[in-house]
């Protein structure tokens, strides 16, 4: 995947974009940085809860089957890998802002949404796809204990609920994502009046 950002298309879809006021801009950003921080924290709790929470019922119940056991550990797996590469954010994200010019500001945000992308997309369909797996694997043992239209109500419910996060969910969720990102790239953009049109002693210190 391309991770590199083109700053002046992102600039061109903004055209008639008046210059905002740095002040606001930045605290508006630190409200931005801080919700970034917040999803990473939740999402952080909610996967190491639910990896525990997976652990402790294949410790407790002790599958029988080996395709159960093997579920476990791929969903496990899958969740320690994406916190792994998504608690990359934490250095931009917790970086102190006090001082911090409008250059630093731009390049925090282009380093959060390279790593947005990437996790938006190569990671997150890693992520699904062992999940899938993991599950699927992990209710061949349940499954097998029920009759045949339990069977596929199990089926169908957990692939209707994988499809429907894939289809609806994420996509929505990354739209905003991407929206809140790009918008404070183009402003920050504005101000520091495109970078590259800046002289060298005048772009460091806006």
């Amino acid at each position: 995947m391309n991770s590199d950002i083109d700053l002046k298309a992102l600039w061109q879809q903004q055209p008639d974009m008046p210059v905002p006021d740095k002040k606001e801009l930045f605290s508006k950003a630190a409200k931005l940085k801080n919700k970034t921080r917040n999803k990473l924290i939740t999402t952080n709790v909610l996967l190491i809860l639910t990896s525990i929470f997976i652990t402790f019922i294949g410790w407790s119940y002790h599958p029988k089957l080996v395709t159960t056991k093997i579920g476990i550990l791929i969903m496990v797996i899958d969740m320690v890998a994406y916190l792994l590469v998504y608690n990359q954010l934490i250095p931009v994200l917790y970086k102190k802002d006090a001082g911090a010019s409008t250059h630093e500001y731009l390049q925090q945000f282009i380093r959060i949404k390279k790593k947005q992308d990437f996790l938006n997309t190569t990671m997150l369909s890693i992520y699904y796809l062992l999940l899938s797996a993991g599950l699927f694997l992990y209710f061949i043992e349940v499954a097998d204990r029920k009759n045949m239209a339990a069977r596929l109500m199990t089926y169908a419910i957990t692939s209707a609920w994988i499809l429907f996060s894939w289809f609806y969910i994420r996509p929505r969720t990354i739209r905003k994502q991407r929206a809140a990102v790009d918008t404070m790239i183009s402003k920050l953009q504005a101000i520091d009046d495109q970078l590259t049109n800046l002289p060298d002693d005048s772009r460091y210190n806006s």
